[in-house]
């Protein structure tokens, strides 16, 4: 995250959470010494610039076991 505040200058950023399961604690304390300061200092730079800066966090929706033999969304649960 950080290089690429560095690298591009960005004025929107979305942060994409995976579907790949970790703890709260785990997910907490990764965000919070590694990507949470980054986002707060690129904050405080767009600030400091008089930009308008945006933070989208999107989180993907896991998939299923199985899910390449399906052609189309499934139905039912029962299907999956």
């Amino acid at each position: 995250v950080g290089r690429i505040i560095k690298e591009f200058h960005p004025d929107v950023m979305i942060l994409n959470r995976g579907a790949h399961y970790v703890s709260d604690e785990q997910l907490i304390q990764h965000l919070n010494s590694t990507v949470i300061p980054h986002i707060v200092n690129w904050q405080d730079e767009c600030v400091l610039e008089k930009i308008d800066c945006h933070f989208v966090w999107r989180s993907t929706v896991p998939g299923h076991p199985h899910c390449t033999q399906f052609t189309k969304p499934a139905e039912s649960v029962e299907e999956m």
